[in-house]
């Protein structure tokens, strides 16, 4: 239904920006339809994680697995340029697509000038956690498949270690609820 909606609204554009393997079909339909229209658009693959080769494709039949990864290698192909967040992974594409590697466009800010800074430590200080406390950090969809339950597991097993969710998502209930889990106490924090 959302390939459909955008096909149907999507307003024609010079670039279209596909963030991630599931934008990609819609962002060369878009660039189809310009074609047949007479205009022309660019479409960029940006190859935001390594769909798959992540958890959640561990349970998928590896027939559909394999029509799936051909699909991505086709709309990786067929893009005008691609993109990803770093090196490795550029590799790890280029290989599996058989294309030069993506370019690599990190998605972190340059470090701030010596002294720019120094001190802030947001996280701890909203959760109010001494220096000694080592932070293990999950920033992302707090969804299943993901490890999170594993995590949380894990970081019990550190000494002076609290894991942390910065994220959002279908799990954001389950997770505050471990928050709350005397189990957890101190060791797990969602925010």
């Amino acid at each position: 239904g959302w390939w459909a909606t955008l096909d149907r609204e999507l307003a024609p554009a010079d670039l279209y920006h596909a963030c991630g393997s599931l934008t990609s079909a819609a962002a060369h339909a878009a660039a189809r339809k310009d074609r047949r229209a007479g205009r022309r658009s660019v479409v960029i693959f940006d190859a935001v994680d390594n769909t798959f080769e992540g958890n959640s494709m561990v349970g998928i039949p590896r027939v559909l697995r394999r029509i799936h990864l051909a699909r991505e290698r086709r709309w990786a192909r067929s893009a005008d340029a691609r993109t990803t967040v770093n090196a490795a992974l550029a590799a790890r594409l280029a290989a599996r697509w058989g294309v030069e590697p993506p370019v690599v466009i990190p998605n972190w800010p340059e470090p701030p000038p010596s002294g720019v800074g120094e001190g802030s430590d947001r996280i701890r200080e909203a959760l109010g956690l001494p220096p000694e406390i080592r932070i293990v950090l999950f920033q992302g969809r707090l969804s299943p498949n993901l490890g999170l339950d594993e995590a949380a597991e894990a970081v019990l097993r550190v000494d002076r270690a609290c894991l942390v969710l910065l994220g959002f998502g279908v799990w954001l209930e389950r997770c505050r609820a471990r928050d709350r889990d005397p189990r957890f106490h101190g060791r797990h924090f969602t925010l």
